[in-house]
């Protein structure tokens, strides 16, 4: 018996396959996001104070492939770095930590980001280079209210005189459920506002079902300019992943949107994939087609062959998508792949 085909490994590493974002979702799209250098420097330039703006050049940072997550940070920590120097020209590096949390963790975050300094100061030993100076930025769109931690609060009955000797280090909040809807806004039509948007309201149905069209990407500068068509990917692709709303307004397209909004918006999703099973499901259809045909030995046997091979290959397309699509109905696959409802019940069935 041939062996199961599973999905690529590398397609759950691609933030362009919506498959990448099966498991935890909102980690994975800031992530996406902080891949790109242009997004990066917009959420670093946001997230510091001018004083520290005016100590970095920003224009010398760079993504590291480094990472200084141990076996115990791994479940409830994730890092990306950039690294770059000051605006004095030290010779020294300054590395950028990203956290990104949908909700407050169990362990202390103090507790973690110190684990994660030091994690770095030992590899900077044994690479004998000298420390590197690291600012930690923490993005946060929990649904708690967000309380920073600090020596006094983890030790809130040791006097003074005792704190002096707890590790003592600051880093920065990007406390993005704090934003008001407003304030967001304001950041006019660029890629923070989008990534915010999308961050905030994710999980906020009622919120989507009035003003998914501000989630979701149609300026249409984002879709000429091929330096920020990432953000429309990963938004789009993340926003179906985590929302029932998108979900079902992705389903029945020309119900809600035009068909301008359609052509921007449903080849980032759909088209991809219909292209990709299509194709295999047709070149299986066929294989098995021209088998049945030599088998009849007649013209007959394989005209029915490559027939029935193309309706086992539309089926083999139809539940491969809709195993990667369980929330779309029957009648939406239908219609989608432009088929009888009967081909749809009797390959789910199958």
């Amino acid at each position: 018996m041939p062996k199961k085909k599973h999905a690529p490994k590398a397609a759950f590493n691609d933030p362009t396959d919506i498959r990448y974002y099966l498991h935890h979702p909102h980690d994975r799209y800031i992530r996406a996001i902080l891949q790109h250098r242009t997004a990066a420097l917009e959420i670093i330039a946001f997230a510091l104070d001018a004083a520290l703006r005016n100590l970095i050049d920003l224009s010398t940072l760079q993504l590291s492939n480094n990472s200084f997550v141990d076996e115990q940070l791994q479940i409830s920590i994730a890092d990306i770095c950039y690294e770059g120097l000051s605006k004095t020209g030290k010779p020294f590096r300054i590395c950028l930590l990203f956290e990104h949390k949908s909700d407050m963790p169990i362990r202390g975050l103090y507790e973690q980001l110190n684990r994660y300094i030091n994690n770095i100061w030992l590899e900077d030993q044994k690479q004998s280079r000298a420390p590197t100076l690291s600012i930690p930025i923490l993005i946060y769109h929990g649904r708690q209210v967000l309380i920073k931690e600090t020596p006094s609060t983890l030790f809130p009955d040791a006097p003074p005189e005792l704190l002096r000797f707890v590790p003592l280090f600051d880093y920065a909040i990007l406390d993005v459920s704090a934003m008001t809807e407003e304030e967001i806004d304001r950041l006019g039509p660029n890629a923070l506002r989008h990534i915010f948007l999308a961050l905030k309201f994710s999980r906020n149905e009622a919120y989507l079902r009035q003003y998914w069209r501000k989630v979701l990407i149609f300026a249409q500068v984002f879709h000429n300019d091929s330096n920020l068509q990432f953000i429309i990917k990963y938004t789009l692709l993340y926003m179906t992943s985590v929302s029932k709303t998108v979900q079902k307004i992705l389903e029945n397209p020309a119900t809600n949107m035009s068909v301008e909004e359609e052509d921007l918006v449903l080849p980032y999703v759909f088209v991809k994939y219909q292209r990709k099973y299509r194709k295999e499901g047709l070149e299986e259809g066929r294989k098995e087609g021209l088998k049945l045909g030599l088998e009849e030995g007649r013209q007959e046997g394989r005209q029915e062959g490559r027939q029935e091979g193309r309706q086992e290959g539309m089926a083999l397309l139809i539940r491969k998508f809709m195993a990667h699509h369980p929330e779309m109905s029957e009648d939406a696959v239908a219609a989608f792949f432009e088929v009888d409802l009967e081909l749809v019940k009797a390959a789910k069935k199958h």
